[in-house]
């Protein structure tokens, strides 16, 4: 049994070399940028798709945001805390993506739903709120690490 092993790994090595010998060097040179062109892609597109999953992270809260409408008051009360829900939600799955940033970001916003809910009355000032939430929601800022880090992991893309 060793003997043929051996005898196949003697053969392989031998079509190894006929094969390396047989393909002239200039050739080797599109094999390498070949390789490199591939791994290029591989990475480039890993880019393009921890942006897109950052993006639609961000969109989705910054619609929760907008998706609360004022009048009347218990239907506000109740959507505000539909939507902290969901933030809660999507600022675990930043936090899993390694935009820390980020997810403190909608933590804080959490925390000033809490307050709303908690006083079960809707502000008099609500507009600012409003607005100042879609503001932080909008400038949430992406790690620069998780989008750009040089390895690929296929469970957070």
């Amino acid at each position: 049994m060793r003997l043929l092993w051996t005898c196949n790994l003697d053969s392989i090595r031998a079509k190894a070399y006929r094969l390396w010998t047989a393909i002239p060097p200039r050739s080797w040179d599109l094999v390498i940028e070949i390789a490199i062109a591939l791994v290029t892609g591989l990475y480039a597109g890993a880019i393009v798709a921890r942006m897109a999953r950052f993006s639609a992270l961000k969109n989705e809260a910054l619609r929760l945001a907008r998706a609360i409408d004022t009048i009347p008051e218990e239907r506000a009360l109740t959507q505000i805390q539909q939507a902290n829900i969901q933030f809660a939600l999507i600022s675990s799955d930043l936090y899993y993506l390694g935009h820390t940033l980020a997810g403190n970001v909608l933590s804080k916003l959490s925390h000033e739903f809490d307050d709303v809910i908690g006083s079960r009355r809707i502000p008099a000032d609500f507009v600012e709120y409003y607005e100042k939430w879609q503001v932080m929601i909008r400038t949430m800022p992406p790690s620069r690490w998780s989008i750009f880090r040089p390895w690929i992991d296929i469970s957070k893309l």
